[in-house]
């Protein structure tokens, strides 16, 4: 069982709580096609902001960082960073808030330059029964995260499964963590070439972690697989594999 001990999250009781409910006053256009039991938005706090203590070294692409461009950039002490999961001892994917044009997603290569949770609230809507007996979209808080909590980090102690390539997730199921495939195969083959039009990110699975950017112009080769609005392809720059939207 993956342990979530490194980062605690809470959620209180009762009617003033962060798990009560509020009747939807400002749906979100993104909210469509209503069903009962339908979910709009993330039932957990998935990217998680923490500060910044020392110079963070981000790369655009790890372990290999082909091509031109801004391939490196560095966040300051005072400045926050979302972090996803750990690659490594020292290396994690992370997105900085801080910048505005692509990419925003990259590697730090010294993590422990990541101080502690800045405390997060989230919430989502549920298509569900009102009160009245009536149907619509309902708001539910999800839990916090609590500020002051350190960065999950790789463990191998012996009850807990090692952070290292693990990623908060809303499935229950998996204790709300889920493995990244950071080396995605395939026994597919590309069936032809194409060069990006645009910019975007390498995906381990359709619509699921960012493991690398892959630039406008590069050249990719994708596959017949297709998933989600996401094909897999090669990227030959970065020799490995994932799912991109063309």
């Amino acid at each position: 069982m993956l342990a979530v001990a490194p980062m605690v999250v809470t959620m209180a009781v009762g009617p003033s709580s962060a798990s009560a409910t509020t009747e939807a006053t400002a749906v979100p256009a993104s909210c469509k096609n209503p069903r009962l039991g339908k979910i709009c938005g993330h039932t957990r706090i998935l990217i998680v902001k923490f500060t910044v203590v020392k110079p963070c070294h981000v790369q655009r692409n790890y372990p290999r960082n082909p091509g031109s461009g801004r391939k490196t950039w560095t966040i300051n002490p005072g400045s926050t960073v979302a972090w996803r999961y750990n690659i490594t001892a020292d290396a994690a994917m992370v997105s900085d808030p801080n910048v505005a044009q692509f990419p925003h997603w990259g590697v730090v290569t010294n993590s422990d330059c990541i101080g502690a949770t800045v405390g997060q609230r989230g919430h989502y809507w549920r298509y569900q029964k009102r009160g009245n007996g009536k149907r619509g979209w309902v708001r539910h808080e999800t839990p916090a995260i609590p500020a002051g909590q350190p960065m999950p980090k790789v463990t191998n102690h012996p009850g807990y499964k090692s952070h290292r390539l693990y990623g908060r997730s809303q499935s229950k199921k998996s204790h709300y963590w889920n493995k990244v495939d950071w080396q995605p195969k395939s026994t597919t083959a590309p069936r032809t070439r194409h060069k990006m039009t645009h910019n975007a990110t390498l995906r381990d699975r359709p619509n699921e972690f960012v493991i690398s950017n892959v630039m406008r112009g590069w050249l990719v080769l994708p596959t017949s697989e297709e998933r989600k609005g996401y094909t897999k392809v090669y990227v030959p720059s970065l020799k490995r594999w994932g799912w991109i939207q063309l």
